[in-house]
């Protein structure tokens, strides 16, 4: 009987250890479900908590100089400086992979050099940032900036892409990333170590990035075809007793400067929801990378400053370090969860990430009425969904006066290479030549090496107050709005400042309102038969030398000078014929992209010949099929 007590009040003694036993998410006080796919709730804030920035460009065709505005950058930084307790961001593009040219302005030295000046001079601040894997090339590279940031008090985390969707139907990628990391579990995290060794002793073909080698490893992980997309970033504000957040299409990153971005910032609750999103991402990268006993080198998924692994003996697994960490270095925010309807009356505004970024695109369009003035803005548009919502809106009784603006990338550049137009020209010939009855103004950016990046929507109707505006990091692609990459949008209600500033900028770019200055062209700039002697042109010209290219030009100048005149002569109507000949000499000395663009057309169509439907009808099937091809494959886009 005594032995049977003694062996009750032991097995409640083991209930009792059991029932007060706390999981890791309790002790480092982290909800895995706002890591992905995360849907707020509507938060009310204050007219004066919101505002809209925009960087755009802009071609001086008096001057043949490029206009820039970088509202953007100015912000970041001066969030960065007025920051007292609390810094934390997540971002695709940060550092200077492939530059070997200082640029004008130098906004990943600029943001690095904050950050570090930041911590330097108050070394009780948190600065956290979160990166894509591509930063570390997929395997253990260190970037320059992550090394100074690791030297001076900030830790770094790289976002574990794996749990997200697969990028294709096929799902092979994904079969083969779930197969390393079980291989790398079972080798206590030497998996790639010994891929890379047996690929070096029996001479695999490497190749080179940013001097770092692309091996095995890295090809296993780049397979996965996704990335954390998001342009996120948190700091405090009034000395830690409130928070900001900045949601941007805009990548930190010099190669990525001069293109057009939008962003929007939200003061308060909202902003303290964001910061815990991020917190999230970095607790399952230090979760994962304190899961992998063995590494050699620089860890995959946190790099930690020495003071931080000093301090917390961090990353390997330790739940009352990982506890410690996550209260002093990123402890939790709580936020007031004074809710609000979408129906509801003043202004408000919401996160949406990864597939929740395309439902709410979905509602937006779905509720919008004849009467209410569209204005989209893309980088990429592709997804077949988003396409048809967009169509029915422009197909709409009653919106015969008021089409839906459609201001696109041309698909042309892409960090000094050219592309071929997918997918945006594809999907622009479907909504202008192949559909019917659409009310819709289809233009491109003129870019000149650089992109059409932003990604935002209004829509707006003064007679009915509605003030709608939808922008951040996603891409209205498959890629991007399928839970494939990690994205990151706010959507905001009911503020007119921000949809004026926004509206204002959007039509003096669509409509080249300002005096000799361009901005856009109209759809005919790169229908399918211009593209098709784009395309044609880019592949002979690709293989000419620099000295042959200098020579068919100056050859050739009296045909460069005819296109100019066809375009330009209207816009200066106050030079004699001879002052505008100057200036077309002048513009194709000094504007190369627009000078190479009219260099590769008229090469092409000589190699094309004259127009023959039957060639162009075959052209143009398998051009088409392009775009539906990678949007299936999710190969369209990062």
């Amino acid at each position: 009987m005594k032995n049977k007590i003694m062996l009750t009040a032991t097995l409640l003694g083991l209930a009792s250890n059991v029932h007060s036993f706390q999981s890791i998410d309790e002790v480092m006080k982290i909800n895995r479900e706002n890591r992905l796919a995360v849907n707020s709730d509507w938060f009310t804030v204050s007219e004066d908590d919101v505002s809209f920035y925009m960087t755009y460009n802009g071609m001086d065709l008096e001057n043949h100089k490029r206009i820039r505005n970088r509202e953007i950058a100015y912000k970041a930084l001066d969030m960065i400086k007025n920051a007292q307790k609390q810094i934390i961001a997540s971002v695709f593009l940060f550092d200077n992979m492939y530059s070997k040219t200082k640029p004008d302005f130098d906004v990943v030295e600029e943001l690095t050099k904050t950050l570090i000046d930041k911590k330097q001079s108050n070394p009780d601040i948190k600065i956290t940032v979160i990166l894509d894997p591509l930063h570390r090339a997929y395997s253990r590279r260190t970037s320059p900036s992550v090394e100074r940031f690791l030297k001076n008090g900030i830790d770094v985390f790289y976002s574990d892409l794996l749990p997200t969707k697969a990028a294709s139907k096929i799902g092979i990628q994904e079969t083969i990333g779930h197969v390393g990391r079980i291989l790398d579990d079972i080798s206590l995290g030497l998996f790639g170590s010994i891929i890379n060794t047996t690929a070096a002793a029996i001479n695999l073909p490497a190749g080179k990035l940013d001097g770092h080698q692309i091996d095995l490893e890295v090809a296993f992980t780049a397979s996965l075809l996704k990335a954390n997309h998001r342009k996120i970033l948190v700091t405090d504000t009034n000395n830690g007793n409130d928070f900001e957040t900045l949601v941007s299409s805009a990548n930190p990153h010099n190669g990525s400067d001069d293109s057009t971005n939008t962003s929007l910032s939200v003061k308060g609750e909202l902003a303290k929801f964001v910061y815990g999103i991020l917190r999230e991402d970095a607790a399952h990268s230090m979760l994962r990378q304190a899961s992998i006993p063995l590494t050699i080198g620089m860890p995959k998924y946190a790099q930690l400053s020495d003071a931080s692994k000093d301090e917390y003996e961090l990353p390997k697994y330790s739940p009352k370090n990982l506890a410690r960490y996550f209260t002093e270095i990123l402890p939790p925010l709580p936020y007031k969860k004074e809710f609000v309807s979408n129906l509801e009356e003043g202004v408000k505004a919401k996160f949406v990430s990864e597939i929740e970024v395309k439902k709410e695109a979905l509602r937006l369009l779905n509720q919008a009425k004849p009467q209410d003035h569209v204005r989209i803005q893309m980088f990429y548009l592709s997804d077949p969904q988003i396409i048809d919502a967009i169509a029915k809106v422009a197909r709409q009784d009653g919106r015969e006066n008021n089409p839906v603006e459609l201001l696109l990338d041309p698909s042309k550049d892409a960090f000094n290479s050219i592309k071929d137009g997918t997918p945006n020209r594809q999907v622009a010939h479907y909504l202008v030549n192949e559909l019917k009855d659409l009310h819709l103004n289809l233009r491109w950016y003129a870019t000149h090496g650089e992109q059409n990046h932003a990604k935002i929507m209004s829509i707006t109707n003064e007679n009915t107050g509605k003030f709608q505006i939808f922008t951040g990091s996603t891409n209205w692609t498959g890629k991007n709005m399928n839970n494939i990459n990690m994205e990151a949008n706010l959507s905001i209600e009911g503020s007119k400042k921000l949809t004026d500033k926004f509206n204002n900028t959007f039509d003096r770019i669509f409509n080249n309102l300002d005096e000799k200055v361009l901005y856009t062209w109209d759809y005919s700039a790169y229908d399918l038969n211009i593209t098709r002697n784009l395309n044609k042109g880019q592949e002979i010209v690709k293989e000419w030398s620099t000295e042959k290219i200098a020579k068919w030009i100056k050859d050739h100048e009296s045909e460069l000078i005819s296109i100019y005149k066809k375009k330009y002569r209207s816009q200066f109507q106050e030079l004699t014929d001879k002052d505008f000949t100057d200036w077309a000499k002048e513009k194709i000395s000094k504007d190369s992209s627009e000078t190479m663009r009219s260099v590769r057309y008229i090469v092409g169509s000589a190699a094309n010949g004259s127009y023959d439907a039957k060639k162009f009808k075959k052209w143009k099937k398998k051009y088409m099929k392009k775009w539906i091809k990678g949007e299936k494959l999710g190969l369209v886009a990062w």
